[in-house]
Formats: C-alpha cells, sequence, structure tokens
C-alpha cells in the first residue's frame, strides 16, 4: 500500500468512546484528514450522563479501572486529571446475597479467589464443605496445557480450582456478572486470562496472589492487581460523571483542525476501493472516499456493513453473541431508607433465582451523585439468561427492581426519582473460541478496513481505547513516512 495514502483522509464510523478515541489518536498525526461519523442524534454510545433533580445518573458505565491506563492517560492528557474521584474506600465493603440475605464478602476477595483463608472460614457466604474445597486450591495440580482442552471456559476453570460452590456463589455472581453472561460459556482467556497465568506460575491462584500482593487487601476487601497500596481505589470516575469524558474529548476533536464531526450521519453501505480503503455511503444519499476507515461499532452493526464486501465475513461478524442489559435508577430520601448502605452495593448470584444482578449505592460509591438528604441506587437486570426482563415496560422495571430492593434495604417510601436505560445487545459475550474467531475475522478484512470496540478486545473504557489505539496505528503504518513524519 506504499504511496496509496498520500493525501490521507480517515473515516471513523462510530461515536462512542471508542470512535472518538480513535480518531483522538489519529489526530496527533496533523497530516490527515478525519471524518467521524455517528448515526445517532448524541456522542459517547453507552456512556450516558444525565443531571434530573440534583441527581447525577449514569446509564451505562460509571467508572474505569485504574490498573488499565489508557482510561486515565487520556483524562490526564484532556486536563481532567483534578476531576478524577476514586470509588469510596472507607465504606468500600460489597455485599452478596446469599439466602435471602446481604452477607458482607469476606477480606481478602479477588473476585472468586479468597487470598484471607481465615476471613473466607469465618464467613456464612460458603458452607463449611465449600470452604474446604476453596482451600483445596492450594494443593490442586496446575493443569498441563497439553492434556486439556484448547481452551477453557471459565466456569470450567473455577469448578476444577475452587470447586462447584464457589463457582456458583462466588465465581458466577463476581466475574460472570462483570460480563453480563455464563461463566459456563465464557472464555477464561479472553474475560480472566491473569487467573489461567497465576494458575501455570504458581500452581495455584491463591498462592500466585498471595506472593505478588503479599496477600495485602484493600479496604474493599480485593486485592490490588496493579501493586498499587491498599488506600488506592482501583477504579475512579469523573466529578460530572463519565460523560464529562465523552465532553471533553468532542471539545478537543472539533477544535482540532482536519477532524470533522457528523452526527445523526448513518452511513448505510461501504464499498471497497482497488487501492484500499473504501467509499462510504450514507443515509442522505452520496458517497465519500476514504483511504482508510475505522469501524467502532456493534459487531451487528459492522457486519451490515462489511456484508456489503464479504457476505461470509458480514455473516460472521453479525454472529458474534451479545446480550441486552438495563439499568433502574432510583433516587430516595436518605430517612427512607433502613440499611446504611455502608458499601458500594451488593450482587446475585444466579443461583438465588432473583431477577436483580446486582445493585449499585450510587451515592456511596462516589460523592456527589445524590442531593443532600437522599441516597441514588441502581438495580440491573437482564444479561444471559434474562433478556426477557429488558423487554419489559418502564413500570414494570421499577417495580420489579422496588420489589426486590424494598426488603433488603428496608424502602419505606416511593422513590424521588427513577431512571431507567436500556442496552439491547448492548453487552459482548467473549464466549470459548471468540478470540480466534475475532483473529480470523480481523485478518481477512480488506486492506484499509479495521475494527474497534468492545465487541472484539475488551468491554471496559480501557480496553476501548487500547482498541482504538491500536486501530490508529494500523492505520498510520499504512501511511507512506512522508506523511507521517508531518506530525
Amino acid at each position: 500500500m506504499e504511496g496509496r495514502l498520500g493525501g490521507a483522509r480517515v473515516a471513523v464510523v462510530g461515536g462512542g468512546i471508542t470512535g472518538l478515541g480513535a480518531a483522538y489518536a489519529l489526530g496527533k498525526n496533523g497530516a490527515l484528514e478525519i471524518e467521524v461519523f455517528e448515526a445517532s442524534p448524541r456522542w459517547g454510545g453507552k456512556i450516558t450522563t444525565e443531571t434530573a433533580g440534583g441527581f447525577l445518573l449514569e446509564g451505562g458505565p460509571d467508572s474505569f479501572l485504574v490498573r488499565k491506563p489508557a482510561g486515565v492517560e487520556l483524562a490526564r492528557e484532556l486536563g481532567l486529571e483534578d476531576e478524577l474521584v476514586p470509588t469510596s474506600t472507607k465504606q468500600g465493603q460489597v455485599y452478596l446475597l446469599r439466602r435471602g440475605t446481604l452477607l458482607p464478602l469476606p477480606a481478602g476477595m479477588m473476585l472468586a479467589a479468597p487470598t484471607d483463608l481465615e476471613a473466607l472460614d469465618a464467613s456464612p457466604i460458603l458452607s463449611d464443605e465449600g470452604k474446604r474445597r476453596v482451600r483445596q486450591e492450594l494443593e490442586i495440580p496446575a493443569a498441563d496445557p497439553a492434556d486439556g482442552p484448547e481452551e477453557e471456559s471459565l466456569g470450567s476453570f473455577l469448578r476444577r480450582r475452587f470447586g462447584d460452590e464457589a463457582l456458583a456463589v462466588l465465581g458466577d455472581p463476581l466475574m460472570g456478572g462483570i460480563h453480563a453472561g455464563d461463566p459456563e460459556t465464557l472464555s477464561l482467556r479472553a474475560t480472566f486470562p491473569l487467573f489461567a497465568e497465576l494458575e501455570q506460575r504458581f500452581g495455584s491462584v491463591i498462592r500466585g496472589l498471595k506472593r505478588i500482593h503479599g496477600g495485602r487487601a484493600g479496604e474493599d476487601g480485593v486485592t490490588r492487581l496493579d501493586g498499587a497500596p491498599p488506600q488506592v481505589a482501583q477504579r475512579v470516575s469523573l466529578r460530572g460523571g463519565l460523560g464529562r469524558l465523552v465532553e471533553t474529548l468532542v471539545e478537543t476533536l472539533e477544535a482540532q483542525p482536519g477532524v470533522d464531526l457528523h452526527r445523526s450521519h448513518p452511513v448505510t453501505g461501504l464499498e471497497a476501493r482497488s487501492e484500499g480503503g473504501a467509499r462510504l455511503r450514507f443515509e442522505e444519499g452520496g458517497g465519500r472516499d476514504f483511504d482508510a476507515v475505522i469501524l467502532a461499532l456493534p459487531a451487528a452493526a459492522a457486519g451490515r456493513l462489511l456484508g456489503d464486501l464479504d457476505p461470509t465475513l458480514g455473516a460472521e461478524l453479525r454472529s458474534l453473541p451479545a446480550v441486552s442489559s438495563a439499568t433502574v435508577s432510583l433516587g430516595f430520601s436518605a430517612n427512607a431508607v433502613d440499611h446504611p448502605l455502608d458499601g458500594l452495593g451488593f450482587v446475585v448470584p444466579r443461583i438465588e433465582g432473583r431477577p436483580l444482578r446486582a445493585c449499585t449505592w450510587s451515592s456511596t460509591k462516589f460523592p456527589g451523585r445524590a442531593p443532600h438528604g437522599h441516597v441514588l441506587l441502581r438495580a440491573f437486570v437482564g444479561g444471559a439468561g434474562a433478556e426477557d426482563l429488558v423487554d419489559l415496560d418502564d413500570g414494570a422495571l421499577v417495580e420489579l427492581a422496588l420489589a426486590e430492593l424494598r426488603p433488603l434495604l428496608g424502602l419505606r417510601a416511593e422513590p424521588v426519582l427513577t431512571d431507567i436505560y436500556r442496552f439491547p445487545r448492548g453487552i459482548p459475550q467473549f464466549q470459548v473460541g471468540c478470540l480466534d474467531r475475532i483473529a480470523s475475522v480481523e485478518s481477512r478484512l480488506p486492506p484499509g478496513l479495521h475494527l474497534a470496540g468492545s465487541p472484539y478486545h475488551g468491554l471496559g473504557i480501557p480496553d476501548c481505547l487500547a482498541s482504538a489505539q491500536d486501530a490508529a496505528r494500523k492505520v498510520l503504518a499504512e501511511i507512506p513516512p512522508a506523511v507521517a513524519s508531518a506530525s
């Protein structure tokens, strides 16, 4: 492709955090002409921050990991470092619903792996037999990769290392719940590769965590993976919500020469060019040629566009699984809630047979989420095996959440605020075999076309930004040195 991109024009299709992040990474090369096309009238994708009645509401993600650097680095580059706020460390306890009662997770939990076995023994979360089986993890030899299946599911790994009860009670809500998925189908390698690495390196996940971190746990009962001291939170947000990250990123891009942003501008077709890149067609008609295109879209939407070029490739993308979920935010007067809300919230194992997967106590988790004298809760429904709940109307979803939370939290009044966000097929499912499927799709993309975003390389904001940066690097690698050096 040498010499092809002399007057390089790059299109980014999709205006979520991935697409905006890709445009930002590309924009550092002042020689490029960059256009971002977003079908909806708003930027940010799943990041949805609103204010109502003094409450600050997050529809999608409400925070991002610190140990994955791309999120914090972008906030710093955009001048938002002083607005970063950590999750509460003074009230960092996480609860788990067990037999209808909220129980605190034992200190030293690293997802489903306990690093403080005395704290686990003192907790009623597992039966005595379940605790004995967890202790056996220290003695179970590491699996020989040559003897097992080519790829193991998260459920198989947790069952093999910790037993059936720990998988159902801890692994399902704490690890599978992050992906709103079924641990029996999720790929260990795609979701939590660190656990597999610890097994191979130390012969035990528990031993590995203790060796790496000395068994230290933070006030939220979670051992640090990044070596940070216990008082440093694992996750951060922004004082004005994650929407601030999107707003500032858009403002930065709008002020950047050579970058054009287009909202309410659906791309409806894509044609390959013989010299590489693609011609994009638009809903209002007409088309434009681009030397490179980054598709920062859900897999199904990317598949529809790529199906114009290669029906098989398009069908493979459309077949990548995703599940639907919804969040229900509820604001209350503080004196209407009996529970002290002395933690970040609670998670629910599916064996409890309840419709909620989790509930975040948003006004405890971050400051400024509720007006004085009020609290804000956010309930999660849907996910694998419960997607039909997302189709309930707003009133039914609110009543479902209230019916679950009233006895658990002692709600004594109706909410003063309700708000619902739905994400149809919004959470990709990294099932066994998905990494090979995605790698195969990416290897067969026509020259000048690239995929980026959560369906391919991780769910969180830092993962999306890292994927965006990787796609930008691939585009820049196609540009002749004379153009690349102009930045």
